[in-house]
């Protein structure tokens, strides 16, 4: 249940004390959250500092925040995360000049206001401001919030933008593409969760991290291009993503965090790199097209408990290709998990090919000559589909 419910990570905290519902709120939030009070109209705010809200349990379409409120302090406010209320009726939500801090304490701000279409920020506002519904800081380097609710189905965010934020675009079903500007080097956790109709993303070279649960649920992504600069791909990334076909991993990840491909039902072809050493819980489990996969030699840990039982992490349909007298063999065997033996002799043809990847990966010039050795697929360059292209010759694919 809890990696079902990976979207809630962050928020385990905030369940565990307010599960009951707002009208238990008065008396307290329990340790490192205040006691509330509700003022009229369904506004709760800290009883000890009425200008931060923390939720709201009114009825309002057109939801303006009230005068006097300088902080938007938790998820609660304004979010659908809780069935005592809905906010599904909420179309628009109007932020006035006083309000110097949005979501710095619980940054799933707004997300669940499925009909969400506008959000408008007074002009005076020193700190946010909106561009076509779209909340950002003002100087528009984060990406704060883009409502669930809009129609579009495609969206370019703007090139000043650094950051996009936790949740930035959380449940927006009818997006189908989103151009990432290459500036971006921040992707918060959930950022694009729930993006139901999201069917390719080009994450920008410069981005270090990709969030967990950044592409949760998202079941129409088809494709998407991780940079080299990547380094770190959280837990459930890319859960329940049931139309991704291939994925090549950057050289420079090292651990292959819990569910990164849970039920990735389509998904083909993984290319892990050498850097890799440590693949943890639920993986590749249910990857039920996945019929294999080359786990290299500097893997030396696969599974958080010592006796991980291989349904932990792989799908049944996944035969492992390790090279002999690896980690990942003696795993297999141990386990009795289905693999075939990889003998190094085995891509003494491929040297050259791998060699010039390397080149590349590193970012280095490569020459005419060592283009022609590694472009497989004759495009002039040397990339991801070539590197696609060598590890399906390899295992045979």
């Amino acid at each position: 249940m809890k990696r079902i419910l990976g979207i809630l990570v962050a928020l385990t905290m905030v369940v565990s004390v307010l599960g009951a519902g707002f009208s238990a709120l008065a008396g307290g939030t329990g340790p490192g959250y205040p006691t509330l009070t509700e003022l009229s109209g369904g506004w709760w705010v800290e009883k000890d500092n009425p200008t931060i809200l923390w939720a709201y349990t009114g009825n309002a379409t057109n939801v303006v925040i009230p005068n006097g409120i300088t902080e938007i302090a938790s998820v609660t406010a304004l979010s659908n995360w809780y069935n005592e209320y809905s906010y599904d009726n909420i179309t628009s939500i109007s932020i006035h000049s006083g309000v110097t801090s949005i979501g710095q304490r619980e940054k799933y701000i707004f997300a669940g206001c499925s009909s969400l279409k506008q959000i408008t920020v007074n002009s005076n506002n020193a700190n946010y401001v909106s561009v076509d519904g779209v909340l950002f800081n003002k100087n528009k380097t984060a990406l704060v919030c883009y409502p669930e609710g809009k129609t579009a189905s495609a969206y370019t965010i703007p090139s000043s933008v650094k950051t996009i934020w936790i949740a930035a675009f959380y449940g927006c079903t009818s997006l189908v593409s989103v151009n990432i500007p290459n500036g971006v080097t921040d992707i918060g956790w959930s950022a694009f969760a729930f993006c139901s109709s999201l069917e390719n993303l080009n994450i920008p070279n410069g981005v270090e991290a990709i969030g967990g649960n950044t592409f949760y649920g998202c079941t129409s992504l088809k494709s998407v291009n991780i940079p080299n600069s990547v380094k770190t791909i959280g837990m459930s990334a890319f859960f329940r993503c049931s139309s991704l076909k291939s994925v090549s991993i950057p050289y420079g990840v090292t651990v292959l965090e819990d569910s990164t491909f849970l039920y990735c039902s389509s998904l083909e072809v993984v290319n892990i790199p050498n850097s890799v050493t440590y693949i943890e819980d639920d993986v590749f489990r249910g990857c039920s097209s996945l019929k294999s996969l080359y786990i290299p030699a500097s893997v030396t840990k696969i599974g958080r408990l010592m006796m991980a039982m291989p349904a932990w992490l792989f799908d049944e349909a996944t035969t492992l290709k390790v090279i002999e007298g690896s980690y990942a063999h003696k795993w297999a065997v141990e386990r009795e998990h289905p693999y075939t033996l990889f003998f190094v002799s085995e891509i003494a043809d491929m040297k050259d090919v791998f060699d010039v990847m390397t080149l590349a990966i590193s970012g280095l010039e490569l020459s005419a000559e060592q283009i022609a050795v590694a472009d497989l697929n004759k495009d002039g360059k040397v990339d991801a589909v070539d590197t696609l292209a060598a590890l399906k010759i390899v295992l045979g694919l």
